[in-house]
């Protein structure tokens, strides 16, 4: 089970913004290390210098510690994670398998200096990608989900 990770990467743009789009659409393979991750990551888009993603023994969510180089979430599910890292509403996420919803993790990541909040979205995007073999679709506002 991949959980941990060291090394990173700085500072990326942003991606469009989070009103233009009507929906995340995901799919994911829990801590699989197969297949591509079809979300394009540039390696010159930021990273957390550590990470760790592990399975939560708790059933409460928390924000951790507010430090400037810190992200820390306890017993939050792959969907508020997503919420959080492509600034969007629960509805807007759809597919996934019920794990994305009810499985709760806690997240620690360290960033190098002192990310702006769009930095950390970015550097979360980056690291759900990379750890859960994410595979999203951003549709556009006025576009219609046809599954």
């Amino acid at each position: 089970m991949r959980n941990q990770c060291e090394g990173a990467q700085n500072a990326v743009a942003r991606p469009t913004p989070s009103a233009l789009f009507a929906a995340v659409v995901i799919a994911a393979s829990l801590f699989t290390a197969e297949g591509a991750i079809a979300q394009a990551i540039d390696v010159a888009s930021p990273a957390f210098e550590v990470a760790s993603i592990k399975p939560s023994p708790g059933r409460s969510t928390s924000i951790g510690p507010v430090s400037p180089d810190r992200f820390v979430r306890r017993g939050v599910s792959l969907v508020q994670l997503l919420m959080y890292a492509y600034d969007v509403a629960g509805f807007q996420i759809q597919g996934g398998d019920s794990w994305t919803r009810d499985s709760k993790f806690d997240i620690e990541a360290k960033a190098d200096g002192r990310p702006t909040e769009e930095q950390t979205r970015a550097m979360l995007r980056r690291l759900l990608a990379e750890r859960f073999s994410l595979k999203l679709t951003l549709r556009p506002a006025n576009s219609h989900a046809m599954h």
